[in-house]
């Protein structure tokens, strides 16, 4: 499979409304020794909760939790074979974890007890203020 990634504007997708595209490369967002995290919120700030950007072989950014969780939740309109963004030749098996039904069991399996109620809620508090104490935490 070609990279696809480049920083030459790319056609538009037909499906892609206009009013949805912008000229952003993902690959470039950084400036200078900046943070990467700080570049994003500024991308974030900049653009609307999904977008379409013209390079990079055209693959959506979604940067908000509502868009992202509607989007995790709906496999039949959303699901992505690849690992790899943009697709390469190197890229590593799926298992989608909202696929058909236990599709992703058996690979999620060993690390599920880190992610039940009683082990997240044991972090919540500290993770909340962690991310509150970032630059540019609303």
């Amino acid at each position: 499979m070609e990279d696809a990634h480049t920083t030459a504007p790319g056609p538009k997708a037909p499906h892609v409304s206009d009013d949805l595209v912008r000229d952003v490369d993902s690959y470039d967002l950084i400036a200078g020794d900046e943070d990467a995290q700080i570049a994003w919120r500024r991308l974030v700030d900049a653009m609307p909760s999904v977008f379409w950007p013209q390079r990079n072989g055209g693959l959506g950014i979604v940067t908000e939790a509502p868009a992202i969780s509607a989007i995790e939740l709906d496999h039949e309109r959303f699901s992505q074979p690849e690992t790899v963004v943009p697709p390469s030749a190197a890229d590593l098996p799926f298992h989608d974890p909202h696929g058909p039904a236990g599709s992703g069991r058996a690979p999620r399996g060993p690390i599920m007890p880190a992610f039940l109620s009683r082990a997240v809620t044991a972090f919540e508090d500290k993770a909340r203020n962690v991310a509150r104490s970032w630059p540019g935490a609303r």
